[in-house]
């Protein structure tokens, strides 16, 4: 082997081990890179993941609190109900007793007058009736109790949406919604 072909490939061999050394070294600043990429990468999905989490714990809890709500105001509406049956059958009751309804009135018909007056007159026995009680007549009366039952029954209803409202209002202020 000559000299100059000794130079060639001395020059071979360390354009070559430089080549490799170069190239590690590369590889390792890429594997930096990519490690560090991964660490964030994982960092930034393990945080997501827990906003999820804790989004979700929100809204179940907000869910929960809604049910429970809803839940509540709807046994104060079916409370309200049996109260408001209680009350018209007490009406109804009355109704079938004193064979009517009665108002006190300053006067009333020659027909009423002359129930009024009557010993056999189931109004004898309402309380403080001395004078002027008239009997209503049946349609009046049935107009009247239907009327009453009707309003009684809307009353409860919209004391019912109008708690609904009201938690719905609540609700989105305490989630700062519709702002």
């Amino acid at each position: 082997m000559t000299f100059p072909q000794l130079y060639i490939i001395i020059g071979i061999a360390s354009a070559v081990v430089s080549g490799v050394a170069v190239w590690k070294w590369q590889a390792n600043k890429y594997d930096v890179i990519i490690t560090r990429m991964e660490k964030t990468y994982v960092e930034e999905r393990n945080k997501q993941i827990s906003e999820i989490a804790k989004a979700n714990e929100k809204a179940i809890k907000s869910e929960r609190e809604n049910t429970q709500r809803v839940s509540e105001i709807e046994s104060k509406y079916l409370s309200a109900n049996e109260k408001l049956r209680g009350a018209q059958d007490s009406i109804n009751k009355l109704r079938a007793k004193y064979d009517g309804l009665y108002v006190k009135s300053a006067s009333c018909s020659s027909n009423s007058d002359v129930a009024a007056t009557a010993s056999s007159d189931p109004s004898a026995s309402i309380p403080n009736a001395t004078s002027g009680v008239c009997k209503l007549s049946g349609e009046f009366t049935e107009s009247l109790v239907a009327t009453y039952r009707d309003a009684d029954e809307m009353k409860s209803r919209l004391n019912a949406c109008k708690s609904y409202a009201e938690d719905i209002v609540r609700f989105r202020k305490e989630h700062n919604e519709g702002n």
